[in-house]
């Protein structure tokens, strides 16, 4: 069977890596600010804590329910599934709410919120008249709405514990790029902006917004004045604001970019085949580490969640903050290589940053 991993990268200690347990093939791994990492698979819910002596917590729904007998000692293990509560055990995604619930989206059966001792199931108002029952994404935004993406490829809400139909359109929506005042947009599978517009306090408007250049599963951030960039495939970078594309250079001379992120702050990185540059206010500059080689060529970007970057150039991952290396991970190139690809990455709320790979 293949397996995936979890590599975790810790945050404060330069050129050290843990590889964490082993699991079936089937994730969907997520994280939030007040644990280290959230996942979903197919067979039921477990929580996973690393050892007092780590200092860290961290849960996990996944497929096998079994750890690598020889990383079994770092961890203990709860898990739940149907005689817990659950209505079903093909588990599509998870996500924690502000007020501590975790919410459980199904295959077949809904929704399940748990408070850490039972599970409360719902099932929104219409669903027997939807072909599927079950929904495939979960996001949460930060007015504490719960967004709910069905395989029917529908929209629905859930606000101060009502469901509302959203979108009843096709719309397979892979991330939240940004929600606020009521205003929520996301991307989707086909490489489009799924936007959600307030019309007063019970209705909404939904329209879809192309993005000329974009790939499907196009990555979309959010910068501070709402405008959206993207990677075009042919290495433009491009901005959205409102539905006219702009392409931007983030320095001169510079043609094609590698790799693009964003942060939760509205900064938009870029990485070149020579330097890293940032945007925090309305210009790009060179934010390549001055502590090593005076050029880098990034391949892969990803926020700390703290102000910095985790860089992954010239065939090392390091991270950076205020334009100095603070960390990296041992053996970066050897450890990739015993990948099929990356599956997840995400920074948890200690600034390390978590990987699940295919093996």
């Amino acid at each position: 069977m293949t397996q995936l991993y979890l590599h975790k990268f810790p945050a404060k200690r330069p050129r050290r890596a843990c590889s964490h347990s082993r699991f079936g093939s089937g994730w969907i791994p997520r994280a939030c600010a007040a644990f280290a990492i959230w996942a979903g698979a197919e067979h039921g819910v477990a929580g996973l804590c690393l050892s007092e002596i780590m200092k860290f917590l961290a849960w996990f729904i996944f497929l096998s329910g079994s750890l690598a007998a020889g990383r079994a000692a770092e961890f203990s293990v709860r898990s739940w599934d149907v005689d817990d509560g659950l209505p079903e055990s093909g588990i599509t995604d998870v996500i924690q709410s502000p007020d501590g619930y975790l919410w459980v989206s199904t295959l077949n059966s809904g929704v399940s919120r748990f408070d850490g001792v039972r599970f409360v199931n719902f099932e929104p108002p219409a669903l027997s008249q939807l072909a599927s029952h079950g929904f495939r994404r979960l996001f949460e935004d930060e007015d504490g709405t719960l967004w709910l993406n069905g395989y029917g490829n529908c929209m629905a809400s859930l606000r101060a514990g009502k469901f509302q139909w959203e979108f009843t359109g096709p719309a397979v929506v892979n991330w939240l790029v940004w929600a606020g005042a009521g205003r929520a947009v996301f991307a989707t599978k086909e490489g489009q902006l799924l936007e959600r517009a307030p019309l007063g306090e019970t209705n909404s408007s939904w329209k879809i917004i192309s993005a000329p250049g974009a790939g499907a599963n196009a990555r979309f951030f959010a910068d501070a004045e709402t405008n959206f960039w993207y990677r075009a495939t042919n290495g433009d970078l491009c901005r959205l604001a409102g539905e006219n594309r702009e392409v931007i250079s983030p320095d001169a001379g510079v043609s094609e970019i590698i790799s693009l992120a964003g942060d939760s702050r509205g900064s938009i990185a870029v990485g070149t085949a020579q330097n890293f540059f940032l945007r925090t206010g309305k210009i790009f500059q060179d934010a390549t580490p001055t502590n090593g080689e005076p050029e880098i060529s990034v391949r892969g970007l990803i926020s700390d969640g703290q102000g910095g970057w985790w860089v992954e150039a010239d065939n090392r991952l390091r991270r950076c903050q205020n334009q100095k290396w603070i960390a990296e991970a041992d053996d970066w190139l050897l450890q990739k290589r015993n990948w099929a690809r990356v599956k997840w990455e995400q920074a948890d709320a200690s600034g390390g940053l978590w990987m699940a790979s295919i093996g």
